[in-house]
């Protein structure tokens, strides 16, 4: 049976990440990290759409790499 931990960060002061709609970009103030038995499964970051201040938007990574360089600090357990 397999393990899931998620694990939620407050961010700020962190640059913008572009959104999967061209000229979107989110402001980002929350991180959520998925581990499955340790392993990364998935990262999720939130926060104000840039271009529409009144929508939220969250941009999920599943792959470690596609992961920005900023966010990269969450994908271990150490």
């Amino acid at each position: 049976m397999s393990t899931t931990d998620e694990y939620h960060y407050s961010v700020s002061g962190v640059p913008a990440v572009e959104t999967d709609h061209p000229g979107h970009t989110i402001a980002p103030d929350n991180v959520t990290v998925v581990f499955d038995d340790g392993e990364f499964r998935q990262l999720s970051i939130s926060g104000q759409c840039v271009e529409s201040p009144r929508v939220r938007v969250t941009r999920r990574f599943k792959k470690a790499k596609r992961v920005p360089e900023w966010a990269q600090q969450y994908l271990s357990l150490d």
